[in-house]
């Protein structure tokens, strides 16, 4: 709605306080602005860590088991680069390998840990080996 003038005659009080409060509202005045931009682009969601497929496992000498990686949440922005950055590493070598694509390969009887580390992220798996029967 927008009140003029006619022919120089002054608004009423009324009238005059509408028109100053359209003009704040809609002139960017002393109404706050929306915490809508009008910017309709979700935030972004970055990972926050990463999900190993298992917590423990347990192989016997000779057996192989593949362990997966996913980020955390799994509806990150970067879910899929965090995911496919993970380096795995075994803690001893002598018990257990682990592959580049998270195969685990058991060596000798024995303990160790298996970490999936993809930037500043990890995630560990406890890997019990036992003897062949």
């Amino acid at each position: 709605m927008r009140i003029r003038r006619l022919r120089g005659l002054p608004l009423r009080p009324d009238e005059d306080r509408l028109r100053k409060g359209c003009r704040s509202r809609w002139r960017g005045g002393s109404v706050a602005p929306s915490e809508n931009d009008g910017d309709d682009t979700p935030a972004p969601k970055p990972a926050t860590g990463i999900t190993l497929s298992q917590k423990t496992m347990t192989l016997t000498v000779g057996g192989t088991k593949q362990i997966t990686a996913a980020a955390d949440p799994v509806d990150a922005d970067d879910a899929a680069a965090v995911a496919s950055a993970v380096a795995y590493a075994s803690s001893d070598e002598t018990i257990a390998t682990v592959a580049a694509d998270g195969t685990v390969t058991a060596v000798a009887a024995g303990t160790a840990t298996i970490t999936g580390t993809s930037g500043s992220f990890t995630g560990n798996v406890a890997v019990t080996v036992n003897a062949a029967a």
